[in-house]
């Protein structure tokens, strides 16, 4: 979009995808934690999740919103630039998922850093493959490669944070 007025629609409706992510992802972990953890609120942990989400969708779309893209026209990394900022914002807004998470694990009698660590290395190794796949680095067809790119990085942050709940639910189940 052209004017600074345009450009900040476009980030607060891209930002609110957020919304969309955020309540999926945070209905679902959480339906699925209950099993082990019937004390977590569905409610607050699906909150906190949209928050971030929001605020992820929000800075990680800012550069294609106010950055102008494309030949000449602003900031256009190649793909091996691409994949390393993909990871370092990963790294970062999966530890915000994670430290965010973590708040609605209180008082349930969990150690909660291993869910923090698990966020911050799912989406710092999840993340490069949505960017990339968007970046137009590979041929192919844009709904496919969106769906790949999504796919790949859905199953490593998944992975990462099923080994997360893992380990803190184990170490929480030892302790009592």
């Amino acid at each position: 979009p052209t004017g600074f007025p345009s450009q900040l629609a476009m980030l607060a409706l891209k930002a609110l995808s957020g919304v969309v992510e955020g309540a999926v992802l945070g209905v679902v972990q959480a339906s699925l934690m209950r099993s082990h953890l019937p004390g977590l609120s569905i409610r607050r942990w699906s909150l906190a999740t949209c928050a971030v989400a929001v605020a992820g969708w929000a800075v990680g779309s800012s550069f294609s919103v106010f950055g102008g893209g494309g030949p000449g026209g602003g900031f256009d990394p190649d793909p091996l630039l691409t994949v390393a900022m993909a990871a370092g914002f990963g790294l970062a807004v999966g530890t915000l998922f994670g430290g965010v998470q973590a708040l609605a694990l209180g008082g349930l009698g969990v150690r909660r850093w291993p869910w923090v660590i698990g966020n911050a290395a799912g989406w710092a190794l999840g993340l490069p493959a949505i960017y990339l796949a968007a970046s137009g680095a590979i041929a192919g067809p844009v709904w496919l490669l969106g769906a790949g790119g999504g796919l790949i990085a859905g199953a490593v942050v998944g992975l990462a944070t099923a080994l997360a709940f893992a380990a803190m639910t184990r170490r929480s189940a030892a302790h009592h």
